[in-house]
């Protein structure tokens, strides 16, 4: 939406942004904040509880747990410029990671893979095809979570370092 101002023989025309986001994005995000809430809630439960649950809903709980677990070795590898923030919504190894941290590397990616995988299945009006979208949107959420000195991949696959205040 534009609005535009005359004053005598000049107009000014100045953006206002309503809504960047759009319909299937507004889609994603909210799916991402049930997703999460679900499995906060889920993860109070005792084992029995659990052994209760659906297999991709174990599947999406444990996908959660093993970020929670990971979290401090994933940070210090992109800390590190290890690894850096892919614009497919995983992680991108930018040098060699050490043998140890290279299963750290790939559970993280699986578990982001997984919860991408659930957001999908748990919103009615998501299908596969919607994968790219859900994909970009992981991307911009961890692209703006990510810590000065961090490595983030631009939409043209330019990889820049993220600074204080950006």
């Amino acid at each position: 939406m534009l609005l535009a101002t005359a004053t005598g023989a000049c107009v000014s025309v100045k953006p206002v942004v309503v809504d960047r986001n759009t319909e299937p994005e507004n889609e994603i995000r909210g799916s991402c904040q049930r997703l999460r809430r679900d499995l906060r809630l889920t993860s109070t439960r005792t084992p029995d509880e659990i052994a209760q649950m659906k297999p991709q809903q174990r599947q999406l709980l444990q996908a959660l747990l093993d970020r929670q677990l990971f979290a401090p070795a994933v940070d210090r590898l992109k800390q590190q410029r290890v690894v850096g923030e892919g614009r497919d919504g995983l992680l991108a190894v930018l040098s060699e990671p050490l043998p140890a941290d290279k299963p750290v590397i790939a559970a993280e990616n699986n578990a982001r893979t997984v919860l991408m995988q659930g957001v999908i299945a748990s919103s009615k009006a998501l299908t596969e095809a919607d994968l790219p979208a859900v994909r970009q949107v992981f991307y911009e959420l961890h692209a703006a979570a990510a810590r000065p000195g961090e490595q983030v991949q631009g939409p043209r696959g330019k990889w820049r370092t993220v600074n204080e205040g950006d």
